[in-house]
């Protein structure tokens, strides 16, 4: 009788440790996939006509400043510079939003100097 306990709790013990193993596995395994990439969204603060200075650099920035809130220089974002980030893909994988923030009171107008960049990521 003695032998056939030690049996039982030698299996609850190895059955214990196995579903331990299985649930670290799939924690390695989440871990491994890496961080998932929620879509970018990019703010038009100017009306030039000025590309992205970095492409890639996971925000759109065209090495020139604006005036932003409080008088503070931030960094500028043309319609072309958020098309250029938005479409970069090894950076920005989904669907970006690209929404307008351009200080001041009125209509806004963007002359761009030539045709836009194609959209071809998704």
């Amino acid at each position: 009788m003695m032998r056939l306990t030690h049996n039982r709790v030698a299996a609850s013990r190895l059955l214990a440790l196995g579903a331990l193993l299985a649930a670290l596995m799939a924690a390695f395994v989440m871990l491994a996939e890496g961080p998932a990439h929620a879509s970018t969204t990019f703010y038009v603060n100017s009306t030039a006509d000025h590309s992205d200075a970095i492409l890639g650099s996971d925000g759109c920035d065209t090495g020139y400043t604006v005036t932003g809130a409080g008088g503070t220089p931030v960094a500028e974002c043309t319609l072309r510079a958020a098309i250029n980030e938005a479409d970069y893909t090894d950076t920005n994988p989904g669907a970006d939003t690209i929404n307008f923030a351009i200080p001041g009171s009125g209509v806004k107008t963007i002359a761009p100097e030539s045709a836009l960049p194609t959209i071809t990521a998704r």
